[in-house]
């Protein structure tokens, strides 16, 4: 019998002996930042059998009610251009492991509504903040990290199709083209804010799209209510997207935009609306009000709470075709990687789990992880 053999039937046998208890999702919502590990956790083989165990403890013996199990297995999910996370171990993308000349988790968490590091993509590579500094690093695959801002504490955004990242340095919204070096643009703006999207977005920091065209992000009016700003990087101009009801209890949100399509989170009663060019709207069932679109528009990643069960799910922009990601009963913290590749850091019964969910082919694969997860932004 071949070790992958021999691990699965003790994964299965496992799983067999695991009952779950219901989560206590307040409880959840309300933990402090866990510490981050003194010691990185053991790569190669040993890291592997720990994300298998993990992944079958988290997701228990099938059921008829479970959706599609994930294969423990390393796929192509983990090619050139796979999922991206930081840990203690380092920057992983897809296989690879590349060390980073600083500490994405520094004094404060990502998850208690700090900035934190933040991890944003581009085409080819990755930039994040340095919390001790506020320093901004671009971290190409096939190059040396360098520092390309500073004076940055909410940190960047980026155009995983593309080349062009923004980040804001005080009042000044910076874009800068990744490829050939230089800032395309410096102006003053309303800063962004990253107060709000720390709930199942532990990455985020109020960057919601960023492309050759446009610079979309969240801020925050006097009144204390959300706005939503748009810088056009043809024209220069910047316009306001959204303002929050002032007269409303419970106002809706505009919480994520690819071109013209927008994702409203409404409350009253609870809804996630996709709205599409001219004004089409679907509202996908069981969906919280809250997700983010992956870099082309096409879907949505979600929480969602069906028939008592919290999980995510991924959603067909134009169909509205769901599929139920692995992990029920569970709180997932959700973020996009490249093409249609989400990661999701999923937490149950005190484990967490980290998963990289394809949904082109819709497979899912437990990755290895070292300590707290640093996720994209999405």
């Amino acid at each position: 019998m071949s070790l992958d053999q021999r691990l699965s039937r003790a994964a299965h046998e496992v799983a067999d002996r695991v009952v779950v208890p219901e989560v206590d999702l307040d409880a959840v919502r309300s933990r402090a930042r866990r510490k981050r590990r003194a010691t990185v956790a053991a790569a190669g083989a040993a890291a592997v059998t720990a994300a298998v165990l993990a992944v079958v403890l988290l997701v228990g013996a099938p059921d008829a009610d479970e959706p599609a199990p994930v294969d423990p297995n390393p796929s192509q999910i983990l090619g050139p251009r796979g999922p991206v996370w930081w840990d203690a171990a380092g920057l992983h993308h897809g296989r690879r492991v590349e060390p980073t000349p600083v500490d994405l988790i520094g004094q404060t968490g990502v998850r208690d509504g700090a900035a934190g590091g933040v991890l944003a993509l581009v085409r080819t590579g990755a930039l994040y903040r340095d919390p001790a500094t506020d320093d901004v690093w671009f971290h190409p695959w096939d190059g040396r990290p360098r520092v390309v801002g500073q004076g940055s504490a909410t940190g960047p955004g980026g155009d995983p199709h593309g080349d062009l990242a923004a980040w804001f340095e005080g009042e000044e919204l910076v874009v800068y083209d990744t490829a050939a070096g230089r800032q395309v643009s410096r102006t003053t703006q309303v800063p962004v804010d990253d107060a709000f999207v720390a709930e199942h977005v532990a990455g985020g920091n109020g960057f919601m799209h960023v492309s050759t065209e446009e610079v979309v992000w969240r801020t925050e009016a006097e009144t204390g209510h959300d706005t939503v700003h748009r810088f056009d990087l043809a024209t220069g101009i910047t316009s306001l997207l959204f303002e929050e009801q002032t007269d409303v209890e419970y106002p809706d949100r505009l919480q994520d935009v690819h071109d013209e399509t927008r994702v409203w989170g409404e409350f009253t009663p609870v809804a996630l609306v996709i709205e599409h060019t001219g004004g089409e709207t679907a509202a996908p069932p069981g969906v919280e009000p809250d997700g983010r679109l992956n870099a082309d528009g096409s879907l949505l990643l979600s929480p969602t709470e069906i028939d008592g069960s919290h999980g995510a799910a991924v959603v067909d922009v134009r169909s509205g075709e769901m599929w139920p990601l692995p992990g029920r009963k569970s709180y997932a913290w959700i973020s996009w990687s490249y093409r249609d590749l989400a990661v999701i850091d999923v937490q149950r019964d005190g484990r967490d789990v980290l998963l990289a969910c394809d949904a082109a082919t819709r497979e899912c694969t437990g990755l290895p992880r070292a300590g707290t997860v640093v996720l994209p932004t999405s």
